[in-house]
């Protein structure tokens, strides 16, 4: 049985034995002269010196190279190969990412459990001097453990930890900080045992501070690293990469769209279930879809939305290999109906004489591009809801009701209905808005007599433009595809934009009045649209009808969206918040505004845990919003503590995204990139504890030596020096 030594280099230190032995060399024993007659009388030459130079006290000098000897070897700390009473460093780095949750190698089992029991079982294994380190990671560190002989503290915090929601993304930097522990140790193991599912996504960019770090400390011969794949070889996951719906506000009773973008990460074909989830309940619109390998899809699923407060939608997919990546949630943030009541003119009511039997006049045209849906069937559709009345009728109708006012082919109306359209446009707490289309029936004298004319508290004209004469466009006048850089026309600009395809047969001379901004041009330069703030509302004129003698805007794609658009951003529906939505592990800011001026706490709570403590933030003067970290996926409710329960909204975190539903297994190109391409191996569960050395150290052993030597030489010492003493007195 061979001894070997953890620091051979302290041999050095035997060297010191030459210091007790020239000491004793050089030491001399003091004598009285003493002239001697046999010898007085001799030559010089011929005398024997007596008192060269001889070793004094052997004893002594043996005992004292012993502990020197003693000294050198606990310093070398030497071992033998057997037992396992030697020293051994290890430190567990264990993967807490969302991949973590997926199918383990057997069929009941996931990969974190599996990771868990094979740590606690290697923990078990460990001899009484061994210590352990323990680094618990996703995107960061979620918990650290230093080494440690408390085996069984590391086993407790193992068993109490669980697969988290985050990405792998600081799998890398924990094996640095690994390294670091065990930077310098020289006992007979030190070990790095990386416990992951090893997919594509542990190794990510902007990692080249702690792989270096990494690398360097591999070089040491010293130190191995050793990743311990779990989780299923051949695992097939199919991801919710993401959902839009539509309309971003929904208006109770109306139908919304949601688009689902479904990701299949294995190399096969899946046949996947895309279901639609409104407040967690199933709508009964599941659809079976079929994904190719390595390639999405976007599936669609209509619905009504019957909820009167905040909701929320979640597209969920059938379970697979990892379910956690199967559903994306989605706030849906209620509105009420926008009434929009069509003025008819005598002129838009019917088709001129001279039009196609086909033709459709324009009051119809504007209800089917408002609400498609509502017009063919009388219900659903989108969250407007239009109306038409004749003018000569319109002292019948109550217009508090209606958040957009659309004249078409009107010239003139009761001047008590103007006042109201006024006040309702000006000083109304709800964005209201008015549309002008001009028709070729129009009186446009009368018109710009009536409706320029300044009136009501805003004292301002009620329209955006005077109306001129009519003008035939030959050839047919083309949009200017970067007329405005207003936000609703942003789907027409560009070469790509949809005012590529429109085209204008007639069009009006309108003259924007003062504090009015052109928002279209033809080609040409001249105004297509004008549009004037109006108070709180907002007042549109047109330059052109949209019957189809005018232009073929109503046979193309871009009618509907331009109606859209402006209903949207004359009732104020394009400047509403964004949808509250985040990715777990992130923070999100979260707008108090809506309830400035209310005292208490606002209460932030996980929907459907019951097992947390909901987050309480004190409702405060200077706070205009509060800044939560979200932990974990789901849906959160967020509402006054104890009152107006009406306000409360939701908030969803998703999933990391970003790949970490990638099953594909990590490529040796990228593991080499971050960890070098020495010192490091990858291992089955059932192989990576074979061949861990182990062994005897020998200290105690030259320990009890040096102290036996150490005390024979202070005994021999002592004797010795009362011997010099008894000699000195004879």
């Amino acid at each position: 049985m061979s001894m070997m030594l953890l620091y051979p280099i302290m041999l050095i230190a035997a060297g010191s034995i030459a210091v007790p032995v020239i000491i004793h060399l050089i030491q001399k024993q003091k004598f009285p002269k003493r002239w001697v007659a046999t010898v007085r009388f001799l030559p010089t030459d011929q005398r024997v010196n007596r008192f060269a130079p001889r070793l004094i006290d052997p004893l002594q000098l043996l005992l004292r190279i012993v502990v020197l000897l003693a000294i050198a070897a606990l310093m070398a700390r030497p071992f033998i190969g057997s037992g396992k009473s030697a020293t051994r460093n290890f430190v567990l780095v264990l993967d807490s990412s969302m991949s973590m949750s997926g199918a383990g190698a057997d069929a009941d089992s996931i990969a974190f459990s599996d990771a868990k029991d094979w740590a606690k079982q290697m923990i078990d294994g460990l001899g009484h001097n061994d210590r352990v380190g323990l680094i618990i990671a996703d995107t960061g560190i979620v918990k650290s453990i230093p080494l440690t002989r408390d085996h069984e503290k590391i086993g407790a915090a193992i068993s109490e930890s669980s697969p988290g929601d985050k990405d792998s993304s600081g799998i890398v930097p924990a094996i640095a900080v690994a390294c670091d522990m065990l930077d310098g140790k020289r006992e007979r193991a030190n070990i790095i045992f990386v416990l992951s599912d090893l997919r594509a996504n542990l190794v990510q960019q902007g990692q080249d501070k702690p792989s270096g770090r990494i690398r360097t400390a591999l070089g040491d011969e010293r130190l191995s690293l050793r990743l311990v794949r779990f989780g299923k070889d051949e695992a097939r996951n199919a991801e919710v990469a993401g959902c839009l719906v539509t309309p971003r506000v929904a208006a109770v009773g109306s139908s919304i769209k949601l688009s689902t973008r479904v990701r299949n990460h294995s190399d096969k074909e899946m046949k996947v279930t895309v279901d639609l989830r409104l407040r967690g309940l199933p709508s009964g619109s599941a659809r079976p879809v079929t994904v190719s390998g390595n390639s999405e899809c976007v599936v669609d699923i209509v619905t009504r939305f019957k909820t009167r407060g905040s909701s929320y939608a979640t597209a969920a997919l059938n379970s697979d290999d990892l379910d956690a990546d199967n559903e994306f949630h989605v706030p849906l943030r209620p509105s009420a109906r926008s009434e929009v009541l069509i003025i008819a003119g005598t002129s838009s009511a019917k088709p001129s004489d001279g039009d196609d039997v086909n033709e459709v006049d324009v009051p119809t045209i504007l209800t089917y591009a408002l609400n498609p849906a509502f017009s063919l069937a009388g219900d659903a559709g989108t969250n407007l809801r239009p109306k038409v009345v004749r003018a000569d009728s319109i002292g019948t109708i109550p217009l508090d009701r209606y958040r957009l006012f659309i004249f078409s082919g009107v010239s003139s109306l009761p001047d008590r209905t103007l006042q109201d359209i006024r006040d309702l446009l000006s000083g109304s707490r709800e964005k209201r808005g008015l549309i002008i289309v001009p028709d070729d029936a129009m009186n446009a004298l009368q018109f710009n007599e009536i409706f320029t004319a300044v009136g009501g508290s805003e004292n301002l004209p009620l329209t955006a433009a005077k109306l001129g004469p009519m003008v035939a466009c030959d050839p047919p006048l083309d949009w200017a595809s970067s007329a405005s850089g207003s936000p609703m026309m942003a789907a027409f600009r560009g070469p790509t934009g949809l005012a590529r395809d429109i085209r204008m047969f007639q069009r009006f001379d309108i003259e924007p009045v003062e504090g009015a901004e052109v928002f279209l041009r033809g080609t040409d330069g001249s105004a297509l649209g004008v549009m004037m703030d109006y108070g709180r509302g907002r007042i549109v004129t047109l330059g052109f009808s949209f019957a189809r003698r005018y232009t073929n805007l109503v046979g193309t794609p871009a009618m509907l969206t331009f109606a859209w658009q402006l209903a949207d951003h004359l009732t104020g529906r394009d400047s509403l918040p964004e949808r509250e939505a985040t990715r777990a592990g992130r923070q999100m800011a979260i707008d108090l505004s809506e309830f400035r001026g209310i005292h208490g706490n606002m209460r932030l709570l996980r929907v459907g845990d019951d097992s947390e403590e909901p987050q309480l933030f004190a409702l405060e003067k200077e706070n205009e919003s509060v800044i939560p970290r979200f932990e974990k996926k789901g849906v959160y409710e967020f509402g006054h503590e104890k009152r107006y329960r009406d306000r409360s909204r939701y908030i969803a975190v998703n999933g990391p995204g970003g790949g970490e539903g990638d099953t594909k297994p990590l490529t040796d190109e990228r593991m080499f990139s971050a960890l070098g391409k020495r010192g490091h191996s990858v291992f089955l569960p059932a192989n990576a504890i074979k061949d861990i050395p182990s062994g005897t150290e020998l200290w105690p052993w030259f320990l009890a030596l040096l102290a036996a030597a150490y005390g024979a030489e202070a005994v021999a010492g002592h004797f010795l020096s009362l011997r010099k003493q008894e000699e000195a007195r004879t």
